[in-house]
């Protein structure tokens, strides 16, 4: 968890088109960011290549038929999470994709994670099943985020920057959580970053 006092605080007034998700990420620990940065190449149209990940994703849940029990003792059909993930990106776009559109280095970084998780994972059901729903909750609070940033965001009310800062707290612990899968299942899977 990082500290409030790690943070920096968004600033009355901010620019349109500044970066939330560049603020969490110049937050995190340095060995975090190089984490990341290793699969945050460039990419046109990140969401389209995640979408096209999870759908990769869905046809191997659905080949394999794919499902695990949860400490409970339910089932879980894998498939259905991929496909509420799906939906969740899929809003994400329709919000506009205000982070994406105005930072597109640090906008798309937890979708080339998503990416990447995914791709490293697809072969293991366990790790696959422990990865997905975490993706999934982690996409369905970046398209509420998303639409939190179009709404409120480009306003120029003081009420806006205790938002902004909340915003900046939970991306840096999304990238970190993130980070955090890669370095696991980079190490028990032996995939290049």
């Amino acid at each position: 968890m990082l500290a409030a006092s790690q943070l920096s605080h968004p600033s009355p007034g901010a620019t349109k088109g500044e970066s939330l998700w560049k603020k969490a990420f110049d937050a995190l620990d340095t060995n975090l960011q190089a984490t990341l940065s290793v699969c945050n190449k460039p990419k046109l149209n990140i969401l389209h290549q995640v979408l096209l990940q999870v759908e990769n994703a869905r046809q191997t849940c659905i080949r394999k038929q794919w499902r695990v029990k949860a400490p409970g003792g339910k089932t879980i059909i894998l498939r259905d999470v991929v496909e509420k993930m799906a939906g969740w990106i899929n809003r994400f776009k329709e919000v506009g994709t205000v982070a994406v559109q105005y930072d597109p280095l640090h906008g798309a970084l937890p979708w080339a994670a998503f990416v990447f998780l995914l791709n490293v994972t697809l072969g293991d059901v366990q790790l696959f099943a422990s990865l997905v729903t975490d993706l999934e909750s982690i996409a369905f609070v970046l398209y509420r985020c998303g639409f939190y940033e179009k709404l409120y965001i480009n306003t120029s009310t003081t009420t806006v920057d205790p938002l902004k800062e909340s915003l900046v707290h939970l991306y840096a612990e999304i990238l970190t959580h993130l980070s955090m899968s890669i370095k696991y299942f980079h190490k028990n899977t032996g995939s290049e970053y």
